[in-house]
């Protein structure tokens, strides 16, 4: 064996090694990328879901007849205008409306498959909801949008200002619908990506079926987390 042969043997090890973890480096960079782009699409496509619930009822949160309502609180008008058709129609399974001061003046669920009127979640009728940012209204006209997780399921939430017909204010309140995430929401998001989507709500602590919160945190750098988590209005991990 040539004295040429022997060095390129002993060498082998040692260019094979760098080789090896530069070709391993470039596949995790390129995996990540990759893991990004699918969870941004994912989101997109969420954001659009949203965005189609807060569209969908645009013409009753800017309406003078609503703007109205949120002063005289007029119950016979919102029985006419809030029907059982409207809202089956809308896919609704919750419709509520607040003051400015986060009072709730109107409130109910419902269950659109089966077309009946339900009690509205104790979510959307606790008080607490009189500081909750999705009835802040800021930047006007926009919606506010968000998913809740609810003992029920995660929901699709959007919370328009309620302003007049010509869209100005001062805004009078909070206009407030939700749409369950249910397996035909799965159906078109897989659709429209096309991803095989699965939404999970982080879990509480001490339950290790599902990552908690602060597990994202730690196991998945702070820019991924971005991406991979769906956040609420104040940036809290909604759905993973």
């Amino acid at each position: 064996i040539s004295l040429m042969l022997v060095a390129m043997l002993l060498l082998l090890p040692l260019i094979a090694v760098p080789v090896r973890t530069i070709l391993l480096d470039s596949y995790n960079r390129l995996e990540q990328q990759q893991m990004l782009t699918d969870l941004a699409r994912a989101q997109n496509a969420l954001n659009r879901q949203l965005d189609g619930l807060a569209n969908s009822v645009r013409d009753y949160a800017f309406s003078d007849g609503i703007y109205a309502y949120t002063t005289n609180h007029n119950s016979i008008y919102i029985q006419t205008v809030v029907t059982n058709a409207d809202i089956n129609n809308l896919r609704l399974n919750v419709l509520a409306i607040y003051d400015r001061s986060g009072n709730l003046l109107y409130g109910s669920g419902f269950d659109y498959t089966n077309s009946r009127q339900e009690p509205l979640l104790a979510y959307f009728s606790d008080s607490a909801r009189q500081t909750d940012p999705l009835l802040s209204h800021e930047d006007l006209p926009r919606p506010n949008n968000t998913i809740v997780n609810l003992p029920s399921g995660p929901m699709l939430v959007a919370s328009l200002p309620i302003l007049t017909d010509r869209q100005t204010g001062p805004y009078q309140g909070s206009f407030v619908v939700g749409r369950y995430l249910t397996a035909d929401t799965l159906t078109d998001l897989r659709y429209t990506t096309p991803l095989d989507l699965a939404l999970t709500a982080p879990s509480p602590r001490g339950d290790a079926s599902i990552p908690a919160e602060d597990h994202l945190r730690q196991d998945v750098a702070p820019k991924v987390v971005v991406f991979n988590a769906v956040c609420g209005l104040v940036d809290t991990p909604r759905l993973v």
